[in-house]
């Protein structure tokens, strides 16, 4: 199965954490839904992977806003839970009341949402059952992660199949995860 490139790139930061903890899949979880959303699509649903907080708005704030313009049913999914210790010290130091990682990935989340909801999408899912995949394992568990992002797009295919799949970078080769390129 060919790996999924463009995640490599946005997670290869944390190719210095270390853990000894594996990267274990669960189906996302949805965490909100819009009160028009319904069931009974007229269009192609997209799909919009984030590999952490800001940067479905960062890195495809644009393309969703035209999906949504367009009328198509949007759904993002966020894959990591966003947790960075580096991060987190700057906030400490500035005096923020962000005080453990998991201060930290809760303020994260409630942000994004909150960019979700601003986009007008109609889903908002979490990878993992709804706690995102852990970000300090992306380096030392790659390949067990790695699997557990592709398990993750062939689960969204499953349920909307041939659903529009969108990654940050725009463009990836899931042909052999999704038996298609809807990308």
């Amino acid at each position: 199965m060919k790996y999924i490139t463009p995640l490599l790139f946005f997670f290869s930061p944390l190719l210095l954490a270390q853990s000894t903890d594996q990267c274990i899949y669960a189906d996302p979880v949805m965490v909100y839904q819009s009160p028009g959303d319904t069931v009974r699509y007229t269009k192609r649903p997209y799909f919009f992977y984030a590999p952490h907080q800001d940067d479905e708005v960062l890195g495809m704030g644009g393309a969703i806003a035209t999906a949504v313009k367009n009328g198509h049913p949007v759904f993002v999914v966020l894959i990591t839970d966003g947790r960075n210790k580096m991060q987190l010290k700057i906030m400490q130091d500035q005096g923020l009341p962000v005080h453990t990682l998991e201060d930290q990935v809760a303020a994260r989340n409630r942000e994004f949402l909150a960019c979700t909801r601003a986009l007008d999408v109609n889903r908002v899912y979490i990878a993992n059952n709804g706690k995102g995949f852990n970000d300090e394992l992306f380096g030392p568990q790659y390949r067990e992660c790695r699997s557990c992002v592709e398990k993750t797009l062939a689960w969204a295919e499953h349920k909307f199949p041939g659903a529009m799949h969108n990654l940050v970078s725009g463009a990836c080769d899931v042909y052999d995860t999704l038996g298609h390129t809807n990308v």
